[in-house]
């Protein structure tokens, strides 16, 4: 080869671009950094034939490297010229390659090859060669749709498969108007990328795979379809597959031929209460409860050995250590070859189904051996069984399939779908023929059944009748009874109520007598067998009476008794109740007179909060606070007992710390101790002085040195800011008399900042009874709760204390006064 085609190549255009973009970026950065002072400086010492050089030996190094690719032949890259080519190896392989097609690897040395050049080939060379290849390419019979397209988007070429499938009208046509997934794909640029594309495309119910070549030589590009209808639907497939394991209720598992755990399924981790991160490569024996015998396993394994599937109900061993029973269905896996891989099981937890077949055996025994009729009804209100005992109550072969409120009018008072829903117990008396039972209706919701037992209470019926008319009808009662019937006409009466209300007499409406029995809706009344009590004024005298309906003998028994005596102390306990409250009233409004106001507690500490609920009217618990000075004293206090004797200790309480805390060296141990020592000596006459006393918290806030004293006897001080929460414990001894009295309390003195949050409060918020299982609020709760809402504004707090102590409390009522403090400091 001569060198006029070395520099005829160089001159090409992609070379020389190529090599000037290299050449400006290789010297702009060489230029920066060997001149960038110069540079910098106006450019004085500047190296002009340096710069020059900089950006002209890029260019030549870029240029002679891509000329040599250019004429560079190695066996599996594409080749850039016509040429024949000698093996470089063996020298003794010759062959012709054709621009655009792959380089072949040497015959002789099998290897990968770099080939040397003879000759380059003039164009004509391949020219036949490429049209016979362009002819077979599209020839009639090929059964691969195949379109050759310009660099303008219109199609050249498509052999007859191609014009079938995608409807190609013509020769020139644009070919986004037929597959318009190339609506925006620049054709000329692809096509001098000389590259390979991959689209996926739907034609009907059909999915193509194109492929898209450039032949940047040509100025064309190839695009070949193959249908891969079959690899979609198989993936689909395969998909589907694993969103059924993954949404499955039951549990999957998958292990290795060695035992051990690859795959589980969510439903797994549910049923099991492993996560698949804690078992994996684990031996599913983790979920061996012991109760299955050595001989069941073996009897299993048998039968995965010889390749066969394995059903069985395995009790398995949760994670929190509670037992569930599982139907299993182990299969082994076999790959293509029939070569054993995994083994899957799909586990279904039965646990409830069996609890259920345990009940229905458990009832059906008990009803094929009870004297008694038992049966059971349906969420249809069609008996579903019925024993023997029934049939020959209601003198029918079968029960089955009746209609229940047919055969037992009585239980039409019941919803019987709301005891079966809500897994209810009922019962009532009914009348079957001569004979009265006591039917107990028991709902089971996971069955939709309602079973029913009955007892035989004729005889306890019969003697209930004859006892409740004699005690009626007594000649001797000195109480006034009397009847009457559904049209209030009277039937009988005894000579008391004869005696006590005028002109009751048999026949006589009742209504004329006890004017407030109009209100009366005597049917309804009667027939549902009613009770009611009423207290009623006749003739200056007041008479409860207890009205009973009686359905079986359709009247209404009225039995009355003369209350106006108790009638009249109950009045004047009444008043003298009223009285009492009045005084404690007025005793509440002396103890909130003592207490500080709100106004003077904002003037002292501008954010504050103080949630101050009594349990009674009046209070056991208090709060006080003075400045004093340059200092603030702030004490929260649980006195003993609550309502009326703790208020009279909190006076006390009060009283003392006015006395107490005067100008001076204050320590808050001090005041509590001098505070103790008062409510001694005050109550060193009550004989259960023991038990006299008060908790308290008391700190002393000292702005000029930012710190905080704090003694307390049995309640604690919590601060919280941004490092947290801190909780200072209190001496456990009360202000009062106790067995260590003589032991001075704690003194603590805290550092604070600005903003930090300061909470005392008595014990009644946590120990206040609640939530479902009556249990106590509790400190750790409380204290959480004081964390997440020291932040807000202080009423926010304050409400949502109420709230949170509503919430807890419910139905229950307060068994305590309670009485929180919150500020922030400055």
């Amino acid at each position: 080869m001569n060198k006029t085609q070395y520099i005829t190549e160089a001159f090409n255009s992609m070379v020389y671009k190529r090599a000037i973009k290299v050449a400006l970026i290789v010297g702009v950065i060489l230029n920066l950094i060997n001149q960038w002072e110069s540079i910098f400086s106006g450019f004085k010492q500047f190296h002009f034939i340096q710069f020059f050089l900089t950006f002209l030996v890029p260019y030549l190094v870029s240029t002679y490297s891509s000329v040599l690719s250019k004429f560079n032949f190695v066996s599996g890259e594409v080749a850039n010229f016509d040429a024949n080519i000698t093996c470089h190896h063996c020298n003794d392989s010759t062959v012709s390659v054709q621009k655009g097609d792959l380089v072949p690897y040497c015959p002789k040395c099998t290897t990968k090859t770099r080939w040397k050049l003879i000759e380059l080939l003039p164009s004509e060379t391949f020219l036949e060669e490429d049209k016979v290849k362009s002819n077979a390419l599209f020839a009639e019979f090929n059964p691969a749709p195949v379109i050759r397209v310009d660099r303008y988007g219109h199609i050249q070429k498509a052999n007859p498969t191609a014009q079938m499938l995608f409807n190609i009208p013509k020769e020139g046509t644009f070919i986004e108007k037929v597959i318009p997934e190339l609506s925006q794909f620049n054709f000329s640029s692809f096509i001098d990328s000389n590259t390979i594309k991959t689209f996926q495309t739907k034609i009907g119910e059909e999915f193509y795979q194109l492929d898209l070549r450039a032949l940047t030589d040509l100025g064309v590009f190839h695009v070949y379809a193959s249908k891969i209808t079959a690899l979609i639907v198989e993936k689909n497939q395969r998909q589907l597959f694993q969103n059924a394991i993954e949404q499955s209720t039951d549990s999957v598992m998958v292990t290795n031929t060695g035992g051990e755990i690859v795959f589980v399924n969510p439903a797994f981790e549910e049923h099991s209460g492993y996560r698949f991160t804690e078992i994996e490569g684990a031996n599913p024996r983790i979920l061996k409860s012991g109760h299955q015998p050595a001989g069941f396993y073996k009897e299993m394994w048998d039968t995965l050995n010889r390749g066969e599937n394995w059903k069985g109900l395995f009790q398995n061993k949760k994670k929190d250590g509670s037992l569930y029973w599982g139907k299993a269905n182990i299969t082994p896996i076999m790959d293509h070859a029939g070569v054993l891989t995994n083994y899957l099981a799909v586990i279904e937890d039965v646990t409830e189904e069996l609890k259920l077949k345990d009940q229905l055996k458990s009832f059906a025994l008990f009803a094929q051996h009870n004297p008694d009729p038992v049966m059971r009804i349906g969420d249809d209100l069609k008996l579903k069984e019925a024993n023997r005992a029934a049939s020959v109550l209601f003198e029918k072969e079968t029960l089955v399939g009746s209609n229940a409120l047919d055969l037992i009018p009585e239980l039409k008072q019941l919803n019987i779908l709301s005891i079966i829903e809500g897994n209810k117990n009922e019962q009532i008396k009914v009348q079957v023929g001569t004979q009265f039972l006591q039917l107990v209706l028991k709902g089971v919701q996971e069955l939709g059944l309602c079973h029913v037992y009955s007892s035989n209470i004729t005889a306890q019926h019969a003697a209930e009748l004859r006892l409740e008319s004699m005690a009626l009808f007594a000649r001797l009662n000195p109480e006034p009874v009397f009847r009457f019937d559904s049209r209030f006409l009277v039937v009988d009466a005894n000579p008391a109520a004869i005696q006590t209300f005028n002109g009751l007499q048999k026949g006589v409406d009742a209504r004329e007598i006890v004017q407030a029995l109009t209100d009366l809706e005597i049917t309804d009344f009667i027939s549902n067998n009613k009770i009611q009590n009423r207290e009623e004024r006749i003739n200056g005298q007041v008479y409860r009476m207890m009205l009973r309906g009686v359905s079986q003998s359709d009247i209404c028994m009225v039995y009355s008794t003369d209350i106006t005596e108790r009638f009249e102390q109950e009045r004047k306990i009444r008043e003298q109740a009223e009285k009492i409250q009045s005084s404690i009233q007025y005793a509440s409004n002396i103890q909130a007179a003592i207490l500080p106001s709100l106004n003077y507690v904002g003037e002292v500490l501008p954010q504050n909060m103080i949630l101050y609920l009594p349990r009674d009217v009046v209070s056991g618990d208090f709060y006080w606070i003075k400045q004093v000075e340059d200092s603030i004293v702030i004490a929260i206090a649980d006195c003993t007992g609550h309502g009326v004797p703790g208020a009279f200790m909190s006076m006390l309480g009060v009283a003392f710390l006015n006395e107490i805390v005067k100008p001076g060296n204050l320590v808050a141990n001090e005041i509590l101790n001098k505070l103790r020592e008062y409510v001694i000596n005050t109550l060193s006459n009550s004989q259960d002085n023991i038990a006299d006393g008060m908790d308290m918290s008391l700190c002393i806030i000292q702005p000029n040195t930012k710190t905080i004293q704090y003694a307390g006897a049995n309640n604690p001080f919590v601060l919280i800011n941004e490092l947290g929460i801190q909780i200072i414990k209190a001496d456990k001894m009360p202000i009062g008399t106790y067995i260590k009295q003589d032991r001075p309390f704690t003194l603590h003195e805290i550092p604070y900042q600005t903003g930090d949050v300061v909470y005392l409060f008595s014990d009644g918020y946590q120990d206040q009874l609640g939530g479902e299982n009556l249990m106590k609020f509790g400190s750790k709760n409380f204290r959480e709760l004081l964390e997440r809402i020291h932040k807000a504004d202080f009423n926010k707090q304050k409400e949502r204390l109420i709230l949170e102590l509503n919430e807890w409390t419910k139905d229950y009522h307060r068994i305590d006064d309670v009485l929180v403090m919150g500020f922030r400091l400055s």
